[in-house]
């Protein structure tokens, strides 16, 4: 157990170190390029002043972490058919939200994709992950219990349905510098013990390997951000996170693991229903984190006390698995 521990500390360490490294030379590229933050004219006046943030910043911890997994993955004999999906997933919603970026930033606007053409995007990912997940695994573990629920193709439907969720959530909580991926640092960290508790090592490497390159990419993320990770890097985390889900049977922890990516949509879905019935906002403004930061917490606040729920989250993730078998 040490030795694997240590295994997956040293890969974690260093992808950080690549995303240190390779940050920079991001930034700096993309400022050449003008490929910089456009902020919604409708959205927090706070937030105005991050115009002309350079975006895009999954670069910097996608490349090193991919990268990181395979070469790990294949010198510790982990390369599973589980893995290459996951690692493909998490670079095609990746490739999505490069399109809805590039949109941004060629329009100088804060409007890519249109709703539709993201979630035709999605969907032709989601579709065919759904289908193989189900042919590898139709039982879907419930949890704090050792019941597994043997599906068949209709779990395919329940898997469609959290992929598209997911990634959509992830994608709602990137808002606030440094949120996304610190909240995400813990949700890996749940997966790392997943993988290492079940020996399902290629779910410990590549959660592990995104840990190292979020902590490095917090590093230029935090506030105030030096770069925003972009939907190409939040779509890439959603894809990340719900594949690490569905390949450990996990599924259904997500609104418990990923608690602040639950509560970031509940507040878009609570907001929109319940102004259209009545006229009157629920919150100050969705999703979830915009209503605290009008609420005078300042973003590094809104970041810590996010991180802690997560965390106990986490915890409660991990305790749900004692009677797993």
């Amino acid at each position: 157990m040490r030795i694997i521990l240590a295994s997956m500390g040293l890969i974690a360490l260093i992808t950080y170190i690549l995303s240190v490294l390779l940050g920079p030379m991001i930034i700096e590229y993309f400022k050449r390029l003008s490929v910089r933050q456009v902020v919604r004219e409708e959205g927090l006046e706070s937030h105005h002043k991050k115009t002309g943030t350079p975006t895009m910043g999954g670069f910097i911890f996608l490349v090193p972490a991919i990268l990181m997994t395979l070469v790990s993955a294949f010198f510790l004999e982990a390369v599973t058919p589980e893995l290459i999906a996951a690692i493909l997933a998490t670079i095609l919603f990746g490739a999505v939200g490069f399109i809805d970026d590039y949109r941004k930033v060629i329009r100088k606007h804060n409007e890519g994709l249109k709703s539709r053409e993201k979630l035709i995007g999605q969907l032709m990912i989601a579709l065919p992950l759904a289908l193989f997940a189900t042919y590898l695994n139709p039982e879907l573990w419930i949890p704090f219990t050792n019941i597994y629920w043997d599906l068949g193709w209709l779990k395919a439907f329940v898997v469609l349905f959290v992929v598209i969720a997911t990634t959509n959530a992830v994608n709602l909580t990137d808002g606030v510098d440094g949120l996304s991926s610190s909240v995400t640092v813990l949700v890996m960290a749940f997966f790392v013990f997943v993988g290492i508790k079940f020996d399902m090592q290629f779910a410990a490497i590549f959660a592990a390997s995104l840990i190292g390159g979020l902590v490095g990419f917090i590093f230029f993320n935090r506030y105030p951000a030096k770069i925003f990770m972009g939907d190409i890097g939040s779509l890439a985390l959603g894809g990340a996170v719900v594949s690490l889900a569905i390949f450990t049977n996990t599924l259904l922890l997500i609104p418990i693991v990923g608690v602040i990516y639950f509560a970031e949509t509940l507040s878009v879905t609570i907001q929109v229903l319940y102004f259209k019935k009545t006229g009157k906002r629920v919150f100050k403004m969705s999703p979830l984190h915009h209503h605290y930061e009008l609420s005078g917490w300042h973003e590094t606040k809104i970041v810590r006390n996010f991180s802690l729920v997560t965390l106990v989250g986490v915890v409660l993730g991990m305790l749900s698995l004692i009677g797993r078998m």
